[in-house]
Parts: C-alpha cells; structure tokens; sequence
C-alpha cells in the first residue's frame, strides 16, 4: 500500500506506489500513453519503466521480468510494455515475490495511485 511503512530492515520508510501480485511473465500495459523517458534496472525498482503522459503525469512500472520498450519510444494506452517479474529490492512473500510495483507522479510528487485507479 501507498505510505508509510517499515523497510526491510525494520526502519522506518515510505511505500510510494502500489503492489500488484501477479505471476512472473504477466503481461504489463500502459496506464496511459506517453513517451518512455526511463528504461532500465535500477538497485531499488530492478527492472523498471517510467513513462511520461503529458506535462503533469508520469508512470512507473517496477520489478519487471522483462522491458518491451526502449527509452524515446511512443506508447499507446494499453501497449504492452513489459512482463511482471521480483527484480531489484523485493520483499520475499509466498514461493514467488513477482509483483508489480507501480507509482502515479503528479507535478513531480507521488501519488497515491488508489485515487486514479478507482475513479
């Protein structure tokens, strides 16, 4: 969930997206469409995308398996542009920690993404 929460090791963080759980190799689509501006593993976010929609909006897809999409590119509403996947820092839950790990920023702050995912 979107907020404050304690980090891995028992220190006192923020949670700035949302966590999906899905299998590993499930195929992840485009909130909106934008131009990706980020492409690439990150230690924290592993595997990770960040698209921005317009001038206000941007996206970011974390912890994926796989990246469909190269930073400069173009995307469509509902293009798929990676698979969900356990890169980078992840909490281990179950047999499989693949999740999606997904965050709205507005004007350059997070979001929490609940607010637009439900309206």
């Amino acid at each position: 969930m979107f907020g404050a929460r304690k980090k891995a090791n028992g220190t006192p963080g923020f949670h700035y997206g949302i966590d999906l759980a899905a299998m590993k190799g499930t195929t992840v689509k485009a909130a909106a469409a934008g131009v990706v501006i980020q492409a690439q593993y990150l230690p924290g976010y592993g595997n990770n995308i960040l698209i921005q929609h317009n001038k206000y909006y941007r996206t970011r897809y974390a912890h994926l398996h796989t990246m469909n999409v190269c930073e400069g590119q173009t995307i469509a509403i509902g293009q798929k542009i990676g698979t969900v996947g356990a890169t980078g820092s992840v909490r281990k839950s179950g047999r499989d920690a693949s999740h999606l790990h997904f965050e709205i920023y507005h004007n350059g702050s997070h979001v929490n993404p609940l607010r637009y995912l439900f309206n």
